[in-house]
């Protein structure tokens, strides 16, 4: 249990993340919020799997995150070396308190991604992604904190040259 914490209101204490190698594995876990994952390696990346209504704590700057088949759930990290990637999730929220340059969304939806103040560098890649929102903090300590959503619908047209140019579909009030 070397760099794991887990906190166990019952008589028996599973172990909720393991680490293989390189990889510290949250698999198959359902409604535990108090997963703390100490990162010891640079080298060492996160991968939480087909686990419902848990939130995992990654302390220390690990390579990658990965959300993989996860429902209800959220992971917090520090920061990341390459990137986070979610795949085949619902409802799951993402919070960086530090550097992460690539987020990537795949074939998810209700994704909520959490960023400090500071990170303006991130880049979101996103396929087959609904309801994908990105939250940052408001401009003062006591502002409500700005989301924005990222397209889901986009128009493809031809231009003057003959080449197709894609942009998102402008929805305008009424």
């Amino acid at each position: 249990r070397d760099g794991v914490s887990t906190q166990s209101t019952g008589p028996s204490i599973s172990l909720m993340a393991t680490l293989d190698k390189n990889r510290w594995n949250v698999s198959n876990v359902k409604d535990k919020t108090d997963i703390v994952i100490d990162i010891t390696d640079l080298k060492q990346t996160v991968y939480v799997f087909k686990s419902t209504g848990v939130v995992v704590k990654v302390n220390g700057k690990c390579t990658n995150v990965t959300i993989d088949g996860c429902q209800k759930s959220g992971v917090v990290f520090d920061s990341v070396v390459s990137a986070v990637e979610v795949i085949n999730s619902k409802k799951v929220q993402v919070q960086a308190t530090g550097k992460v340059p690539n987020i990537s969304i795949d074939n998810s939806e209700g994704v909520s991604v959490y960023l400090p103040k500071d990170e303006k560098d991130v880049e979101i890649i996103t396929s087959k992604a609904v309801e994908v929102n990105v939250v940052i903090p408001g401009a003062t300590e006591d502002a409500e904190p700005l989301e924005h959503a990222i397209p889901q619908q986009f128009v493809t047209k031809f231009n003057a040259h003959g080449k197709l140019h894609t942009e998102p579909v402008a929805h305008v009030g009424v």
